[in-house]
């Protein structure tokens, strides 16, 4: 089962470094399984294009909403064609976690409901999902890469709540909002 995950990692890593790449679960596909298809959308200058053919070709899940990868980018999409620009999570778009999803603006972590909504600002340079209804975020944190893997050091750390109120002030260090 492992070298089967490793390989199907190979075949996603090589489809998705190519340019003009998208991939999609074909509202067909028996497995659920992802289909990579050359040329099909492209986002330039903010602006996803989807061709129709692919875009009837989408599988829309029971919130009528599917996810799409294009270029490098994570999206979700709606039937009217409404899409929201999604962070990249352990390899696929974010999920939906309690009804909310991240999504960075500006360099800054946002979060998102189902209709595509902002519901909370993006004022925090990471912010991780919501879990029984509040979320770890950190302000002045940055990024350092860690072999394949990258951590957030630094900042001030603290809990919102899904209307973006801190539950946990955001005053703690890493080290310190762990041990709480």
């Amino acid at each position: 089962m492992k070298r089967f995950a490793i390989l199907l990692f190979l075949l996603v890593s090589i489809h998705l470094d190519a340019q003009n790449t998208c991939a999609y679960i074909s509202k067909d596909s028996k497995e659920g399984m992802i289909e990579f298809y050359e040329d099909c959308a492209t986002y330039k200058e903010d602006t996803l294009t989807i061709k129709p053919k692919y875009f009837k070709d989408l599988k829309f899940n029971a919130y009528e909403i599917a996810n799409i990868y294009v270029d490098g980018e994570q999206f979700y999409i709606k039937k009217d064609g409404s899409y929201l620009h999604v962070i990249v999570y352990d390899n696929w778009a974010d999920d939906f976690v309690e009804g909310l999803v991240r999504v960075r603006i500006n360099g800054k972590i946002a979060y998102f409901d189902r209709d595509f909504k902002q519901v909370i600002p993006a004022d925090y340079e990471w912010g991780w999902q919501f879990e029984k209804g509040r979320a770890l975020v950190c302000k002045g944190c940055t990024f350092k890469r860690e072999g394949e893997h990258t951590a957030v050091i630094g900042g001030l750390w603290g809990y919102i709540d899904k209307e973006g109120t801190e539950v946990v002030p955001i005053k703690y260090t890493r080290e310190e909002i762990f041990k709480r």
